[in-house]
């Protein structure tokens, strides 16, 4: 796994005003990004900025989005593919893969190129395998507890390390009021 990551540092490294520039960026542009300057802080929270766009996209139209080629979607799965290829090591984009394609597997019903059911089972195996390995990390146990936890886990999750959740979640971004909600 990378080293030099503190997992208890702000999970998504960008503040509200680089997340309003970044998040008017299309997939398309996300990719061509990537690209052309390849930071792996940057790319975890780019691919998590392509989720938001990928899910904006399933809300405008659901019905279409399994009938028609979504460009969105399209860009995805290539900000996917570069990830795996240049980050299949680094636990932060692990983390956010695991849990966006367990969580979110509905964006890929249907699609030649992806089996919802191969990628939710292949995620919840890595998650399974980063919890072995990195269980005192309170982020691998976060997105380990909401992907395959028990009720009994989420609850004292919510209850009991809302302190430690808002240090991995400090900012008022999207992303990380996303992850606050639970």
């Amino acid at each position: 796994m990378s080293k030099n990551i503190n997992l208890f540092e702000p999970f998504f490294k960008l503040d509200e005003k680089q997340e309003l520039a970044l998040k008017k960026l299309s997939n398309e542009k996300i990719y061509e990004l990537l690209k052309m300057d390849f930071n792996e802080e940057q790319f975890v929270v780019l691919f998590a900025l392509a989720w938001f766009n990928l899910e904006d996209d399933y809300m405008k139209n659901i019905e279409n989005f399994y009938c028609e080629s979504s460009k969105e979607k399209d860009y995805f799965l290539d900000i996917l593919h570069l990830g795996e290829k240049y980050m299949g090591k680094n636990i932060k984009f692990l983390l956010i893969k695991s849990y966006i394609f367990c969580t979110c597997d509905f964006y890929f019903w249907n699609d030649e190129n992806t089996i919802s059911d191969r990628f939710e089972i292949k995620e919840r195996k890595i998650l399974q395998e980063l919890y072995q390995k990195y269980s005192d990390e309170f982020a691998v146990c976060f997105f380990y507890i909401l992907v395959n936890g028990t009720k009994k886990q989420m609850k004292k999750l919510q209850k009991n390390m809302q302190v430690q959740i808002k240090k991995l979640f400090p900012r008022n971004t999207e992303l990380d009021k996303y992850f606050l909600m639970f």
